[in-house]
């Protein structure tokens, strides 16, 4: 049996964010031919062997009582994007515009006293 190319590493979030690892292991998954549906439990075995003993508890933990080797790797590398990178939340995205909108205001008005008192 012939060698894999390449490595892939544990997936450690202090080294890398959820979404690049996830890349790279797709790369790892093109480079050794583990694509399409007939390499489904093949790429779903890799990364559940690869991912490192952090996260395979933490998607034991996500998917209880499901346990990960019933789900594909599409929706377990999707169980963990939800916990490693979740959405921003709808709250926040508003009061970053506001402040954002806010600090527009104060920039204008300044300008404009500032602009005053030059005149």
């Amino acid at each position: 049996m012939a060698g894999l190319l390449g490595k892939i590493e544990q997936y450690d979030p202090e080294v890398e964010e959820w979404p690049q690892y996830i890349e790279r292991l797709e790369h790892f998954f093109k480079a050794n031919g583990i694509v399409g549906e007939a390499n489904a439990d093949k790429r779903r075995s890799t990364f559940l062997t690869v991912v490192g003993p952090a996260p395979y508890k933490l998607l034991r933990s996500l998917l209880a009582p499901t346990r990960p080797d019933e789900k594909t790797f599409e929706q377990l590398a999707a169980t963990l994007a939800s916990h490693y990178s979740p959405a921003p939340s709808e709250v926040v995205q508003r009061l970053r515009s506001s402040l954002t909108l806010g600090s527009g205001l104060q920039e204008s008005q300044s300008q404009r006293s500032l602009q005053s008192c030059v005149d």
